[in-house]
């Protein structure tokens, strides 16, 4: 078994705070199913950009970015990057499903559309 340390030396793309991210994202989904095996990349994904957005609102997308995590594509490397060296199990997640067409990851962490109007 590799240890994240060895991951992060061995490609440093993403941070361990994109490691982390992802932890809390796989948990969230968990809390919200009750199932630990068969996500879905949206479920996944829904996860983490409402942890990012709760976390860090506006700025969700640059800090995300700063950690390598820009696309879904990224998400998926860091589950299989996980999954290849021992750490996450195979049947995890899923990223065997299509994303729905316009899927826009940061679309998704972009709260400015969900804010309330500004009152004078």
């Amino acid at each position: 078994m590799v240890l994240l340390y060895e991951l992060l030396q061995a490609d440093p793309r993403y941070t361990v705070d994109a490691y982390l991210l992802l932890g809390n994202g796989l948990h969230h989904v968990y809390q919200q199913t009750g199932r630990k095996t068969n996500i879905t990349a949206i479920q996944l994904l829904n996860a983490i950009s409402t942890i990012a957005t709760e976390r860090y609102g506006l700025l969700a997308e640059t800090v995300l970015a700063s950690w390598g995590i820009i696309t879904p594509a990224d998400i998926h490397q860091l589950v299989i990057r996980l999954i290849h060296a021992g750490l996450l199990p195979a049947d995890t997640v899923s990223f065997n499903e299509e994303l729905p067409a316009g899927f826009n990851f940061n679309s998704m962490l972009d709260i400015s559309n969900s804010l309330p109007p500004k009152t004078e």
